[in-house]
């Protein structure tokens, strides 16, 4: 098992600070396949 806690990632683009996660808690399963999505649906990361 994986587990994160509180995570948060922000990036700043064009001057403006953008926060994606703030303070995220999540769990992954031994033995099974996770992928996390982007607004736009493509693979932003992959476990």
């Amino acid at each position: 098992m994986i587990r994160l806690s509180n995570v948060s990632k922000r990036f700043r683009t064009d001057g403006v600070e953008k926060i994606v996660a703030d303070r995220v808690n999540l769990t992954f399963p031994s033995g099974k396949a996770v992928a996390l999505l982007g607004r736009n649906g493509r693979e932003s990361r992959a476990c």
